[in-house]
C-alpha cells in the first residue's frame, strides 16, 4: 500500500494490514461521520491496527451510529456490504444476532464466538 507523504505517519496504523485495510484507503470518508481516516481518534487507530493484523475475525463497531470497521478474517465469515458503514446496513441478516448484543454497550467490550 502506497500511502501520501503528508499522511504517512498518520495512516501507519493500515500498513500491512491487508484487504480490509486497502478498503478503508480506497474509501470516500468524505461523508462519513469519522472522516479522513488520518484524522480518526488515536484510540481508535491503535485498536483498528490492532485488529487488522488479527488472524481472527475481529470488527470495531464505533459511534452511537455503530459504524463497522473489520479485518480481513471477519469479512471472510460475515462478508459484510461495506466498511464504515452502519453496522444494520453492512450485516443485513446477521445484524438481528449482533444487534442483541451491542444495543447496551457504551465501552470496549470482547465477545469470543459469535454465532
Amino acid at each position: 500500500m502506497t500511502l501520501i507523504n503528508t499522511d504517512k505517519k498518520e495512516l501507519a496504523f493500515l500498513q500491512g494490514g491487508g484487504n480490509s485495510a486497502q478498503l478503508i484507503m480506497g474509501t470516500d470518508w468524505g461523508s462519513s461521520p469519522l472522516g479522513a481516516p488520518a484524522q480518526w481518534p488515536i484510540v481508535l487507530k491503535q485498536a483498528l491496527g490492532m485488529i487488522l493484523m488479527n488472524s481472527a475475525p475481529a470488527f470495531i463497531c464505533w459511534g452511537k451510529e455503530q459504524l463497522l470497521l473489520y479485518n480481513d478474517a471477519f469479512a471472510k465469515a460475515y462478508q459484510p456490504q461495506g466498511i464504515g458503514q452502519p453496522i444494520g446496513i453492512s450485516l443485513n441478516t446477521e445484524w438481528t444476532a449482533l444487534s442483541t448484543l451491542l444495543i447496551d454497550i457504551d465501552s470496549a467490550t470482547f465477545m469470543q464466538k459469535l454465532q
